[in-house]
């Protein structure tokens, strides 16, 4: 561990990863958390409602790993951002990065990741540090070695328009402060959770970019859509499956209800650049909705 992280005492970090119907990959996920180089980990798990082997799985992990904090849902499906809000109340740590179910991390991601924390890490402005990934199959057999050239994002247009444009912060692949912490437990239910942690960095704190894959971003039936929507001619095809147009709708709808979300908390901040940015995004993606729900 390098000396400053020892003085910006970062001694115990904080996973937060919800779990839904997440069998097939799930126990492969937490084994590669577990495993992590940098051992000072707490995990924290909650599952939103499963009715496969999930809740099995993760208690058996607890069983043997005091790591592991198991989050009760009071049988309450609160989907993926409405999960990670209830596990961030319970978190006391001041570093935590977010964990998919059905990802598999680099060996030394999280040590990795702390070298890039900055001195002020630990004060009161937010930060958010990201990595690329690795594209995989279900299998792990490597797609691409970068999410981002493959989805063409450019991880250095961090301005806030640039963001509310793109988001160009997969939340499997970051880390944020405990500042950020507290930004997120404002975070409005109909935010992106890892979109409204690059807005809220873009626009009061620090966004940091890392070169590197630190993650195998699995892709397999439910999580495709991320990879696959890129080009107006590919995404023209694409359209024609109904069960793509479906799932396209349904991203689309979220990220306009995103984008409401950080105007509205936003509003007294923006400058007129920025307030035109968002509505001219707001129209263009309720114009690609209209369009894939007819």
């Amino acid at each position: 561990m390098p000396t400053w992280a020892h003085e910006l005492d970062f001694s115990m970090v904080a996973i937060v990863m919800p779990v839904y119907q997440g069998e097939a990959f799930l126990a492969h996920q937490i084994e590669s958390i577990l495993g992590q180089s940098y051992p000072q980990i707490s995990l924290y798990i909650r599952d939103d409602g499963s009715t496969d082997s999930s809740r099995k799985i993760v208690s058996c992990f607890a069983e043997k790993d005091a790591r592991i904090k198991v989050m009760d849902s009071n049988g309450q499906h609160l989907g993926v951002t409405g999960s990670i809000k209830a596990i961030l109340r319970h978190v006391k740590e001041s570093v935590v990065f977010f964990a998919d179910q059905d990802d598999i991390w680099s060996r030394h991601k999280i040590s990795t990741m702390l070298e890039h924390m900055p001195d002020n890490g630990l004060g009161s402005i937010p930060v958010v540090v990201f990595s690329d990934l690795e594209v995989v199959d279900e299998n792990l057999e490597s797609i691409t070695g970068s999410f981002w050239e493959v989805s063409g994002i450019d991880p250095h247009k961090l301005k806030f328009i640039d963001i509310i444009r793109r988001n160009c912060v997969t939340g499997c692949a970051c880390m944020i402060n405990k500042a950020m912490l507290e930004k997120m437990t404002a975070m409005p239910d109909k935010a992106v959770h890892d979109w409204w942690t690059a807005c809220v960095a873009a626009k009061l704190g620090i966004i940091i970019p890392l070169s590197r894959s630190l993650v195998q971003y699995r892709q397999h039936g439910g999580n495709k859509i991320g990879m696959q929507a890129g080009g107006l001619k590919k995404l023209s095809r694409l359209l024609n499956d109904e069960s793509f147009r479906t799932k396209f709708s349904e991203q689309m709808l979220n990220s306009i209800n995103h984008l409401l979300a950080v105007r509205v908390y936003f509003s007294q901040k923006m400058n007129i650049s920025e307030y035109i940015g968002i509505h001219w995004e707001l129209l263009r993606r309720y114009f690609f909705y209209v369009v894939t729900k007819r």
